[in-house]
């Protein structure tokens, strides 16, 4: 059994050469979410995998087939920072701003929601965005890190310090904004 998706929910992507249907068709058809929850799983991964990768326009199409299964706060920050990766800054507002719609208790979206405002110049929504992260996850790195430029950037050092220093208490040891991070304390 399989359950059919307009294409025009998603008129802005163009579906890989590996997909069933190509861009223009009129439906997509995808089958029921128990019988291909395997799938579903291996999009999101593929995706988040290009994503890393820097390959946004490939990232966007797997996303967009994986949240017409199934909606969820990771998928939809996801598309956000695809969006972001393609200079389309409203859109990916409207994506982070869908993720904490979907799921209000989760940190990270409201990490990536601080983080675009930011970088909009919305910084007393970013303000707020970070501070909720937090307090749903007082380690989340995303929301220190973007909390303690945010701050630098308001010149408001004493407060940015205590942040960057919970970041570097927090980050892998790979993480790049470490260094940056370091002169903030």
């Amino acid at each position: 059994m399989s359950t059919t998706v307009p294409s025009h929910e998603w008129p802005d992507v163009r579906w890989s050469a590996r997909s069933a249907n190509p861009a223009g068709s009129e439906t997509e058809t995808l089958p029921e979410r128990d019988e291909d929850a395997p799938a579903r799983k291996d999009l999101g991964q593929a995706a988040r995998a290009a994503l890393v990768e820097g390959r946004y326009v490939t990232a966007l199409g797997l996303l967009e087939r994986s949240l017409a299964w199934s909606a969820d706060a990771s998928g939809w920050s996801d598309r956000g920072r695809c969006l972001v990766g393609l200079g389309r800054w409203d859109e990916a507002l409207a994506s982070f701003e869908r993720a904490v719609t979907l799921d209000r208790e989760n940190a990270p979206a409201w990490g990536a929601l601080g983080e675009h405002l930011a970088r909009l110049q919305r910084l007393a929504q970013a303000r707020a965005a970070f501070a909720r992260a937090l307090a749903l996850d007082a380690a989340q790195a995303d929301a220190l890190y973007g909390m303690a430029r945010l701050l630098t950037r308001l010149g408001r050092s004493a407060e940015a310090n205590g942040f960057a220093q919970g970041f570097l208490a927090v980050a892998r040891a790979d993480d790049p904004r470490a260094e940056d991070a370091s002169t903030m304390s």
